[in-house]
């Protein structure tokens, strides 16, 4: 099952308490959709695959705003 969307979340890199659900590889911090869409993915033993691959840096992320 594929649960593909753009959620504007931010799932952040904190493998070791999310190992289950997201990859070595993730950027920053979580935010709250961020969160919420870990807590879902946990609950239902999905795998947030895109921070499961090593990238360049440039490739992991698309637009930030300049205040970020």
């Amino acid at each position: 099952m594929f649960l593909m969307g753009d959620f504007n979340a931010s799932v952040g890199a904190d493998h070791r308490g999310w190992g289950d659900v997201i990859g070595k590889h993730g950027v920053w911090t979580a935010n709250s959709t961020g969160l919420r869409l870990l807590n879902t993915c946990s609950e239902f033993d999905f795998v947030i695959t895109s921070s499961s691959f090593q990238k360049r840096n440039q490739y992991k992320t698309t637009w930030t705003h300049l205040r970020s």
